[in-house]
Formats: structure tokens, C-alpha cells, sequence
């Protein structure tokens, strides 16, 4: 994701200056390289905590992840109910369609796997 970030900002920057922008895009590719090193920092985060997860075992909560996919697939759900609603002739929502009822799959098996832990103990 960060090379295309970093190829559109690029494209974007080259760009010459019009009646609203008198100095031009210069700045995007600035900001194109902002959101990349957070997008690096987000990165190195999550894997700071999953080899932290793994090396320190940690108690799973079947309740907490019951709650939060719940929420998740409410979210997915409404958003597919949304994405239905409009997707009448526009070429990239039926992807986004498909995308979120993934999701929303995906959050049912997450509230599946709370129950079993529940269950199991």
C-alpha cells in the first residue's frame, strides 16, 4: 500500500498550478510521505504486539470478542444494507458490496468462536 501511496502523491505533486492551487501540488507528495511512515508506524505496532501476544501467552475473553464482533457485524451489516440500497449502475460498489458482507461473515465466525470459548472454558 505505501508504494502506491507514495507513486500517487508522485503523479499527484507533477501536477501544474491552477486558478485555486497558485503554487501548485508540490505538498502532496509531502503529505503522501506522512501517511506512509504512519502507515509504517501502525505496521510495526501491530507487530511489536502480536510477537509481544505470542511470547507472553495471554488470556483469551470469549465475552469480549462475543461483544465487540457483535458490534462489528451490526456495523457490516448496516453497511451492506447501505451499499445494496445504491448500488444501482456505479461499477465499484458491488466490490465494496462484497467486501463488507465478508466481513460480516467473518464477524460471525469471530462471535462463533466466543461462543465455543465460552462453552469450552
Amino acid at each position: 500500500m505505501a508504494p502506491a501511496i507514495t507513486l500517487v502523491a508522485r503523479i499527484v505533486s507533477r501536477k501544474e498550478a491552477d486558478h485555486r492551487r497558485i503554487f501548485g501540488y508540490r505538498r502532496a507528495e509531502a503529505i503522501g510521505e506522512v501517511v506512509d511512515l504512519l502507515l509504517t508506524l501502525v505496521g510495526l505496532y501491530v507487530l511489536y504486539e502480536a510477537v509481544s501476544r505470542y511470547v507472553g501467552s495471554q488470556d483469551v475473553t470469549g465475552w469480549l470478542m462475543v461483544i465487540v464482533a457483535s458490534i462489528a457485524f451490526a456495523v457490516d451489516l448496516a453497511t451492506v444494507l447501505f451499499l445494496y440500497g445504491m448500488s444501482d449502475g456505479i461499477v465499484n460498489l458491488p466490490a465494496g458490496f462484497l467486501h463488507k458482507l465478508a466481513d460480516a461473515l467473518a464477524s460471525v465466525g469471530v462471535i462463533f468462536g466466543g461462543v465455543v470459548i465460552l462453552l469450552k472454558g
